[in-house]
């Protein structure tokens, strides 16, 4: 795991450790067996925006909860 966010870090993007995840769902979705193959671990891995200003955060709340 540590290996990913250094070599993150190494090419500039991001990533972000998914805690909590349905095993059948996942399973289902990559297409695993459930006996030899299965999750055990996601990450997402993308490019990180660089705009934090007050701007994109009242944005992202009037997307998400709308105020």
């Amino acid at each position: 795991m540590s290996k990913l966010y250094l070599a993150c870090k190494l090419i500039d993007v991001g990533t972000c450790t998914i805690v909590i995840y349905n095993q059948q769902v996942d399973d289902e979705l990559l297409a695993l067996d459930d006996e030899d193959e299965f999750v055990v671990y996601l990450d997402s891995v993308g490019r990180i925006k660089r705009d934090y200003g007050l701007k994109s955060l009242f944005i992202y709340m009037k997307i998400n909860y709308e105020f």
